[in-house]
């Protein structure tokens, strides 16, 4: 099934000589090439990761020389280290990285803590460019290692000091031996306390001895050893538990690649061929391929093809053109930046969601509208609304998300977060895009910390209109949501009270959200105020799940008369109760032995055509019974008789 999926793509431009000065590999670029056959722009190729053309060049505008370039892979059995590595690798070579296991962008792959799909980025060290793939270590995905050893020209072999070499250590050692590689060993979490001298020599003759039995040739034999604590973020060359100051960093490790890992080789003259290993899907972009570019060159504008390999021969399947690149770069959020900055003072505002969409592969970078902060407020909040303004008429409405959650970051890491955190909230909602999680601790804290300076509601959810917003239900709904994910569900009723106030009425939602939290919280006293206030004053009917959760939360602290009274209350105001709400009033009187109540409250409930379960009525009659109310037992099974029941 993979050989169909193999394509080389071959340039029909006319190639140019290059000089020894400003010649460059194509290893490991992610170059976006585009279809322009079609009225849409369609996405169907990309070249490897690293710079290698004009169109290609680094961020002074010079080429990268082939022999500055070194294409490795990062192997091993899972959950010895490999992600881990690949961070702090990143962070020596000056990439900002918010947050640990940044290369594992997948959500699965963050909620089970491995890495299900290779990665890639380039690191620059020493003048150098270090293109490295991290590979998963789970013996379910050994598929992409398979696809990934043979686009580089060297591995990292990563082994658990403690644990030694296991399963999957055997299988990715036997594909990266296949492939002619030279693997360094690197002993990791020696700092571990069970982690001694000897036990390194002992995993290192394991290891030797791994190789043996793989049919490694002499020169595979004689691979170099370090050490290392990727959690504490150092490496050696030596063994050490603890190395001195200056050499708490990765250094070693970088070296010891550039030394035993080759340039790649590549023909630049021959015509430009690419062989796609590794397909992903993007919402913004499209389909994306990566691959090792074996010869050629790539210059913007150039057109290519897309050739597969059949039993019949090679068949042409796709051409287009080379419009634009990128580069996985830990160093690419420099001009990531420029490129906002540029947009920005151009007004050019509806090119931002396209750059931030087109990079968002990339290692996670810090924030890219950090540049704002140069601006007087005024001037700022001026910008962002002009570039909220231009994206409202951006189709498909998703499409800025990213930049949203981006300015909306920005804005709540400044110092005065409110009433703009609040504009940016809104204008994201009404797009269909949904803020990140971590908004909601981030949003209650600015407001709490407002609130503290003893302001009122009214005052700053008013101020949205000094910066030419109306405020909505939308967001304030949002507002209160977040509150009450923190746990300060008063502030959140606040907030609720307040909204009349500025002309802004609470709606089922509001009600709904500050309810439910509530509900959760078995505040059943507020719970019942609060629905009170719903429904009489503001004459909205409680959603039949948001009358379950208040019922629950009474049966929970065993106050079903309270539950019973909310109900008559409900139905007293014409408001209609579900089913799911009686069962569970009419389960809480079984469960405190209140079988009288339960018997009424049945007697209610089929006036209103609602049968209950079968099993709760035996429990119901069975009670009165045994009780010596006959008589109510008696009306209870007449009720079901004349329900045919």
């Amino acid at each position: 099934m993979v050989g169909p999926l193999l394509r080389s793509l071959c340039s029909t431009a006319a190639r140019k000589s290059l000089s020894s000065s400003s010649s460059f590999s194509a290893n490991y670029r992610k170059s976006l090439l585009f279809s322009r056959s079609t009225r849409f722009t369609r996405l169907f190729s990309s070249a490897a990761e690293t710079a290698t053309s004009p169109s290609t060049a680094d961020a002074s505008g010079t080429v990268v020389d082939p022999s500055r370039l070194r294409n490795v892979a990062v192997i091993a059995h899972v959950d010895h280290g490999k992600t881990t590595l690949m961070d702090r690798l990143l962070r020596q070579c000056g990439a900002d990285i918010p947050h640990e296991r940044a290369l594992d962008s997948i959500t699965l792959e963050r909620e089970r803590g491995i890495t299900i799909a290779s990665k890639v980025t380039s690191i620059p060290w020493k003048g150098n460019e270090l293109n490295m793939v991290d590979t998963p270590g789970h013996a379910y995905f050994g598929g992409e290692v398979e696809r990934v050893v043979g686009m580089v020209e060297g591995a990292i072999l990563v082994v658990d000091a403690g644990e030694g070499p296991l399963a999957q250590t055997k299988f990715v050692l036997a594909k990266a031996l296949k492939y002619g590689l030279r693997p360094l060993l690197l002993l990791n979490k020696v700092d571990r306390s069970t982690v001694t001298e000897e036990r390194c020599s002992e995993v290192e003759s394991l290891v030797f001895d791994l190789f043996a039995n793989l049919g490694a040739t002499e020169e595979q034999l004689e691979f170099p050893v370090l050490y290392a604590s990727a959690k504490e973020g150092w490496a050696s060359s030596t063994y050490t538990k603890k190395p001195s100051e200056d050499a708490w960093n990765m250094s070693d490790l970088l070296d010891a690649i550039i030394r035993h890992v080759p340039p790649p080789k590549s023909s630049l003259d021959a015509p430009f061929q690419m062989l796609v290993s590794m397909m992903e899907r993007d919402n913004y972009v499209c389909r994306i391929l990566t691959g090792r570019i074996n010869s050629g060159i790539l210059q913007l504008g150039d057109k290519v093809h897309g050739l597969q390999i059949t039993d019949s021969g090679t068949v042409k399947t796709e051409e287009g053109k080379l419009p634009i690149s990128l580069a996985h770069s830990a160093s690419s959020q420099v001009n990531l930046e420029e490129s906002i900055r540029e947009a920005v003072e151009d007004k050019a505002y509806t090119k931002i969601p396209d750059l931030l969409n087109a990079s968002k592969k990339s290692c996670q970078y810090p924030n890219t509208f950090l540049f704002l902060s140069t601006f007087s407020e005024s001037h700022k909040i001026r910008v962002i609304d002009d570039i909220l303004q231009s994206f409202i008429p951006i189709r498909p409405r998703f499409r800025p998300h990213l930049a949203y959650s981006s300015l909306l970051s920005y804005t709540l890491e400044g110092p005065n977060p409110l009433p703009l955190a609040l504009a940016i909230v809104q204008r994201m909602l009404r797009s269909g895009c949904l803020p990140a999680p971590q908004t909601h601790l981030t949003l209650s804290k600015a407001w709490l910390d407002r609130r503290k300076q003893s302001q009122t509601v009214h005052r700053i959810l008013s101020e949205m209109n000094s910066i030419g917003y109306s405020l909505d239900c939308g967001t304030c709904n949002y507002l209160i949501l977040s509150l009450c994910k923190v746990d300060h569900i008063t502030e959140a009723a606040e907030v609720l009270s307040g909204m009349g106030t500025t002309g802004c009425i609470p709606d089922l939602d509001s009600y709904g959200t500050l309810v439910g939290e509530m509900s959760e919280l078995r505040m059943t006293n507020q719970v019942v105020e609060t629905v009170k206030e719903m429904v009489g004053v503001h004459l909205l009917n409680p959603r039949k799940e948001t009358v379950v959760k208040a019922v629950n939360a009474m049966r929970a602290n065993r106050e079903i008369w309270r539950a019973v009274e909310m109900i008559e209350f409900l139905e007293n105001e014409g408001v209609g109760v579900g089913f799911g709400a009686y069962e569970s009033v009419l389960e809480g009187c079984l469960e405190v032995r209140q079988f009288v109540l339960a018997g009424k409250f049945v007697v209610r409930m089929t006036e209103r055509g609602f049968i209950p379960y079968i099993r709760v009525r035996q429990r119901v009659f069975e009670g009165l019974v045994t009780i010596g109310e006959t008589e109510l037992a008696s009306v209870v099974r007449q009720r079901f008789a004349e329900l045919k029941s």
